[in-house]
């Protein structure tokens, strides 16, 4: 496009046609994103999932009150400490 204002000439474009342009670029990059956060969601949903699987495994494997079968999480040197605390050999 060019217009002859009695010089050369003088290159031009319309705003119209940059800005539909613009607009579709913007929209592109927005769709991608939404495309990787909605990917994203679903990765977490999917973890979010499987731990809440394990954890009610947990639960029922180790009720609460029934410490028999639970293995002892204290470490050694704590619970010979508190036998000698209290006595105990």
């Amino acid at each position: 496009m060019k217009t002859d204002y009695g010089e050369v000439f003088c290159r031009s474009l319309k705003a119209a046609r940059l800005y539909t342009l613009v607009v579709e670029l913007v929209l592109r990059s927005l769709e991608a994103s939404l495309a990787v956060a909605a990917d994203l969601e679903a990765e977490r949903a999917a973890v979010d999932q499987h731990w809440q699987h394990r954890l009610e495994r947990a639960r029922r494997q180790y009720p609460p009150g029934e410490p028999a079968g639970r293995p002892d999480s204290r470490p050694r040197a704590v619970v010979n400490y508190r036998s000698r605390r209290l006595g105990r050999q």
